[in-house]
């Protein structure tokens, strides 16, 4: 089984390293995340473990983006249906990255809105079902697969 751990700096999680490892079940993966180096670091004070499963899944999307009347650089979240975390990134910037919404709603895409989509910063795996876009079916949004 595939297992993906992330080491992070506290709840807010601003600084974070990840390994994907093979193991035998999850007492077996958190046993292996115990013995790495991150874990040991005074840099990070927590972990999580999660297992990688196959097949379609949420992929959260941690994104830039910019407050078009002040230049002031932010961060948000986004979350897109994808086989991958790679296929969900491609997703991101060929159809999202560059284009224009209003806060404080995200996933409204306007090419008069008050921010602009920019660059990644990290992927991780959602923990629920729902998400914003599909990168699966045909591009849709949940509420167009509904």
């Amino acid at each position: 089984m595939r297992f993906r751990i992330t080491y992070t700096d506290g709840p807010m999680g601003n600084e974070y390293a990840h390994r994907d490892i093979e193991a035998k079940d999850m007492d077996d993966a958190m046993s292996k995340a115990y013995r790495y180096p991150e874990a040991k670091s005074s840099r990070f004070t927590d972990f999580t473990v999660e297992e990688i499963v196959a097949g379609p899944k949420v992929i959260g999307i941690c994104y830039n983006y910019t407050y078009a009347d002040s230049g002031k650089t932010y961060q948000n979240y986004t979350f897109i249906r994808a086989n991958d975390e790679a296929q969900a990134v491609e997703f991101y910037k060929k159809n999202i990255k560059g284009k224009r919404f209003y806060q404080p709603w995200p996933n409204k895409i306007d090419p008069k809105g008050n921010c602009i989509y920019g660059s990644v910063n990290y992927t991780y795996f959602a923990g629920g079902d729902e998400f914003a876009y599909d990168a699966i079916e045909n591009n849709k949004t949940q509420e167009e697969t509904a």
